[in-house]
């Protein structure tokens, strides 16, 4: 019954996006820029090196999940429905993590679809040799990774307050701290070094994993994750 119940949350929240007006726009608009990004860096630079073409695709991201995962909770907490869940049983840790595994489903696919396009007309262009699969592969993972931080932090913002409005600039502000903390002039260099998201997604953008950038993501979402779950149970309190 806990796994039904789970599987239940999460479909209602990625429902919640396929009907929503809103979302369809964020996400065309989100299209429209991919493309304008493409011609630029890469059909612009008749280039076939994606990597500096993605990297403005994961900045786009940074502005991109805190509108669509605004909502998450923010409007139960603001309507009470979210009590109707305590009452049935359902814990702050299987809200969060259905929310955040809807959200992540709902928004790696819709960047899948142009990283994937652009992959195809790139490799069209440049003829079967154009490009390196294990770089793509890398360069393609590093997108993903920086989608899931993206969307825990999301998830952990819209537990924060009743207005999607705050949640999103919460989720924004700390997204845009983590992506230029790297370019500050600050005197703890290990601090960047430990926060900065372009210093970790570098490697994937030239075609290289490692295990310490896997293991910051990986370290990233289950932080902002907890703290969502502390903050429902601050709620629930």
């Amino acid at each position: 019954m806990t796994g039904v119940r789970f599987l239940r949350l999460s479909q209602r929240t990625l429902s919640s996006y396929f009907g929503s007006t809103f979302s369809y726009v964020s996400v065309m608009g989100f299209y429209l820029l991919v493309a304008w990004l493409y011609r630029t860096f890469i059909v612009g630079a008749r280039t076939n090196n994606l990597g500096p073409f993605l990297a403005q695709v994961e900045f786009l991201l940074v502005l991109i999940v805190p509108v669509l995962t605004m909502r998450l909770l923010s409007d139960e907490l603001r309507t009470g429905s979210i009590d109707l869940l305590w009452v049935r049983g359902v814990t702050p840790v299987k809200l969060i993590l259905a929310k955040f595994s809807a959200a992540a489903v709902f928004v790696i696919g819709a960047v899948s679809l142009p990283v994937g396009l652009a992959a195809w007309f790139t490799a069209r262009l440049t003829g079967p040799d154009g490009l390196d699969a294990g770089v793509l592969t890398a360069q393609v993972i590093g997108v993903c990774l920086i989608g899931f931080v993206l969307v825990a932090l999301g998830v952990a913002a819209s537990a924060l307050s009743h207005n999607p409005l705050v949640t999103a600039l919460i989720a924004a502000v700390v997204g845009f701290f983590l992506w230029f903390i790297d370019a500050a002039d600050l005197s703890a260099v290990w601090l960047q070094r430990m926060l900065g998201l372009r210093l970790h997604l570098a490697g994937f953008n030239v075609g290289e994993l490692r295990l310490n950038d896997l293991w910051f993501f990986f370290s990233l979402v289950v932080v902002f994750l907890s703290a969502g779950v502390l903050a429902l149970k601050f709620h629930r309190s």
